[in-house]
């Protein structure tokens, strides 16, 4: 698990971060994006571009929040996974 986790981030450092761009199109299926206002390591502004390029992705922005929105926000970001799924 490690190494393939390690093998991964390699790949997304050279190539500049960019890891689905090029083929978040393909991407059919419903997502729902979520990130931290705060985020440096995945930036909302990225993130949303990631959704929007996708077919049926959502982007939610948590207010406040770093990269680790689950520690930072967890019944925020609860109750948002759960409202997106009983939209399905």
């Amino acid at each position: 698990m490690t190494r393939s986790w390690a093998k991964a981030f390699g790949e997304i450092i050279d190539g500049g971060g960019d890891i689905s761009r090029k083929r978040a199109g393909e991407i059919a299926c419903p997502a729902l994006l979520i990130t931290g206002e705060q985020d440096f390591i995945a930036p909302p502004t990225a993130v949303s571009e990631l959704a929007g390029a996708m077919q049926k992705a959502e982007f939610i922005e948590a207010k406040g929040a770093t990269h680790m929105v689950h520690h930072d926000s967890p019944d925020w970001l609860a109750k948002m996974i759960v409202d997106w799924l009983a939209k399905r």
